[in-house]
């Protein structure tokens, strides 16, 4: 996988403007006994059906891109790889920090 561009922020916000209606019912402070990381996590959780469910294709398209492979690749990997992807930029430091400034401007 690669490191995250200036490049895919704007991609994510793309379709996070997307499901923009929905966005505004989710609570980007989440809880505040949590830690930063299980935050991340439930967050995640909430975003990327939105997502998924609004622009399936961009979402993919993005996702194979983070992976370095083409469509046709990506769509020849194990049915858990997806998985994968959406686990490490769940877990990558520039997501969490995209999604806490984000959030900040939303609300």
């Amino acid at each position: 996988m690669r490191k995250l561009k200036a490049k895919d922020l704007f991609i994510v916000g793309s379709m996070l403007r997307k499901v923009a209606p929905e966005l505004v019912k989710v609570d980007f402070k989440g809880d505040v006994t949590q830690d930063t990381d299980e935050r991340a996590s439930n967050l995640g959780k909430v975003i990327v059906p939105l997502v998924f469910d609004a622009c399936f294709e961009d979402a993919w398209a993005w996702l194979a891109d983070v992976a370095e492979m083409s469509i046709d690749e990506f769509n020849s990997q194990a049915v858990d790889f997806p998985i994968e992807v959406v686990e490490y930029l769940i877990k990558t430091e520039d997501m969490k920090s995209f999604f806490v400034r984000a959030g900040s401007l939303i609300k």
